[in-house]
């Protein structure tokens, strides 16, 4: 029997030792690796994201880069329709300068006028007298009828050449009536046929741009302001001058046809027809149209004096010539810097006198 100690065997394994340090060690680089993979892979994400967010910002900036441009556009159309607005403010005050120019001339004219219209109805007036007088006097000579029954013909007719007379001479004033309505507006055109023989019955026919003929059968027009205002049908007394009488309140651009037909004469004395009317006398056209001042623009027509009808056809005063007319002027109205105004062209061989500042 051994005497002695025992030895322990050792359990230590230097090799097992140093692979279970570099397994370790290799678990420990798998670990590291996954999380720096993780890592890498959340800033690539990063990095992704902040690619497409930056991308983004380029095209709104592009965006923002246009819109400055379309506002700097429209901010230089804006200055350049400031521009224009000032000039047309600029132009607007110019006008409203002549318009209250011209306002101011107008009402200095029509306070003229009315002074003149004042007169011209008082002379009215003294012609109503004078008619009273006349009816008074027709009584008297009805009451004198039974004196022999050849003086009471004779004194009818000079009853009816007298009523006549009151009824023309209440026209008259009518019209001098119309006239000052009209005369108180611009846009206004009125022509007057005035004849001094005492036997012619002159009409007066005017046709407007529209074709519509005013004469003694049509005096009106339905919606037209356009009128015959005063028609005589037998020439002039003592006095009092055979007038017609046209008025337009609201002239338009176009021709205004002027005419002058010859009825025929002695119209109250011979009912069966008409005789050859003799050389007594002349007429005379008037256009009066207010243009800044009042315009008066007359033409004379000499009773001797032959001129064409519409038909290519001569006559004078002296001629009967039943339902002809005759061309004496075409009025042209049109339209310059916004206002009306008119030209009077008179027919061949008639003479246009134009007198302004005329009341």
């Amino acid at each position: 029997m051994r005497s002695g100690k025992i030895k322990k065997r050792s359990s230590f394994n230097p090799f097992i030792s140093l692979t279970d340090v570099l397994f370790n060690l290799v678990l420990v680089l798998i670990f590291a690796s996954a999380f720096f993979i993780q890592d890498i892979n959340q800033k690539y994400n990063e990095n992704e994201a902040f690619k497409n967010r930056l991308a983004s910002l380029q095209l709104e900036r592009d965006k923002l880069i246009d819109s400055v441009k379309d506002l700097n556009s429209e901010l230089d159309n804006a200055n350049a329709l400031q521009d224009e607005l000032e000039g047309i403010n600029t132009s607007l005050e110019e006008q409203i300068g002549v318009l209250v120019s011209n306002l101011d001339s107008a009402q200095a004219f029509q306070q003229a006028l009315a002074e003149r219209i004042t007169v011209l109805l008082g002379e009215v007036n003294d012609k109503d007298l004078q008619n009273q007088l006349l009816e008074e006097k027709i009584t008297v000579i009805i009451g004198d009828l039974e004196v022999a029954e050849g003086a009471r013909k004779l004194l009818e007719d000079e009853i009816t050449l007298t009523l006549g007379n009151l009824e023309e001479a209440e026209q008259t004033a009518d019209s001098l009536r119309t006239q000052v309505s009209e005369l108180s507006r611009n846009n206004f055109l009125v022509v007057e046929l005035e004849w001094q023989t005492e036997s012619h019955d002159l009409d007066l026919h005017v046709t407007d741009p529209k074709g519509n003929r005013f004469f003694w059968n049509q005096a009106t027009y339905p919606d037209e302001s356009s009128r015959l205002t005063l028609d005589n049908r037998i020439g002039a007394r003592p006095n009092k001058p055979g007038l017609e009488i046209w008025t337009a309140r609201d002239i338009e651009p176009g021709t205004y046809r002027i005419e002058v037909g010859l009825w025929g004469c002695d119209r109250l004395t011979d009912a069966s027809g008409y005789r050859p009317c003799q050389t007594d006398g002349q007429a005379s056209l008037l256009i009066r149209h207010r243009d800044g001042d009042d315009l008066i623009s007359n033409i004379v027509i000499p009773a001797n004096q032959s001129y064409a009808d519409i038909n290519g056809n001569d006559f004078t005063l002296n001629e009967t010539l039943f339902d002809r007319l005759s061309l004496v002027a075409n009025v042209e109205v049109f339209e310059e810097n916004g206002e009306i105004r008119l030209e009077v062209k008179p027919a061949n061989g008639l003479t246009l006198t134009r007198l302004d500042n005329q009341n």
